[in-house]
């Protein structure tokens, strides 16, 4: 079984910006438990409701597979998935090929995410799941990129030597720093 990131009333919890999305993760639970139930037979391991909603995956799978979801709010310029991928607007498109893919270089830094949520689990597969309702929804299969990982954890790294940890050192030195 997969459990997703809900509060004791079985209602998801969440900052207001995330909430129109979170409002259909009992759907998507659901739905997502039917359609990989008999292919994921393993031990799904629970996430979410264990862990703290936003610091944990949305859902792991047979423990080698991490799911995503990701619930995009319609707007004035797009109403429907196919329409929101082609916009160019959001982190995921199509590849020479037709096929969905996530961007290196999205602007809502939706592979980076996944990416570094593979490396911090060890997973190497990902399951993003775009919804907006049992109707309308994308699966997208993305493998583990370690190369890219590992450019971002050594620029990740030269960001906390080089430029916060002075900051904080400099912080704690001039009796700045509030706890």
């Amino acid at each position: 079984m997969i459990v997703l990131n809900l509060n004791s009333d079985g209602f998801p919890n969440g900052h207001e910006t995330t909430s129109p999305g979170e409002r259909n993760l009992c759907v998507v639970n659901i739905y997502t438990q039917n359609l990989f139930g008999n292919k994921y037979t393993k031990h799904n391991r629970k996430t979410g409701c264990l862990c703290h909603n936003r610091k944990s995956p949305d859902g792991i799978f047979d423990e080698q597979t991490l799911l995503e979801i990701k619930c995009p709010v319609p707007s004035s310029s797009w109403s429907t998935l196919h329409q929101l991928f082609e916009s160019g607007k959001y982190d995921v498109g199509k590849d020479e090929n037709g096929d969905l893919v996530v961007k290196e270089k999205g602007i809502r830094g939706i592979y980076l995410q996944l990416q570094l949520t593979m490396y911090c689990t060890g997973l190497k597969q990902c399951k993003l799941l775009v919804w907006m309702g049992v109707d309308e929804h994308k699966y997208i299969d993305i493998l583990y990129n370690e190369t890219y990982v590992n450019n971002q954890v050594t620029r990740l790294k030269n960001f906390y030597v080089k430029k916060l940890l002075p900051c904080l050192v400099n912080e704690i030195q001039d009796d700045r720093l509030m706890t």
